[in-house]
């Protein structure tokens, strides 16, 4: 599928850097998310039929800091507490 296939985002808060990356490659894509300390933030993955999530290669529900939020309108939404998140998906969006 031809556009984009990679971003990269860097916001300087007063509590530290927040950080977003994906890249699609190999049919999957993955996304690496900045928390700083002390914040949460709310990480929305389209596409939940694109088969399991992992986070640094563990299903996404035994990842120390993430909160399944749910599916809804064809988005994966999980709550991330303070840390460094790498996401794999199976299909890219």
């Amino acid at each position: 599928m031809p556009g984009l296939d990679f971003a990269d985002y860097v916001l300087q808060t007063v509590r530290g850097e927040c950080r977003c990356f994906w890249r699609r490659d190999n049919g999957g894509a993955e996304v690496e998310v900045q928390v700083p300390v002390n914040t949460e933030a709310t990480l929305a993955l389209p596409n939940p039929e694109c088969g399991p999530v992992t986070e640094s290669l563990l299903p996404v529900k035994q990842a120390v800091g993430v909160d399944n939020l749910g599916n809804a309108d064809g988005v994966s939404n999980f709550r991330l507490q303070s840390g460094i998140y790498r996401f794999r998906v199976n299909r890219a969006f």
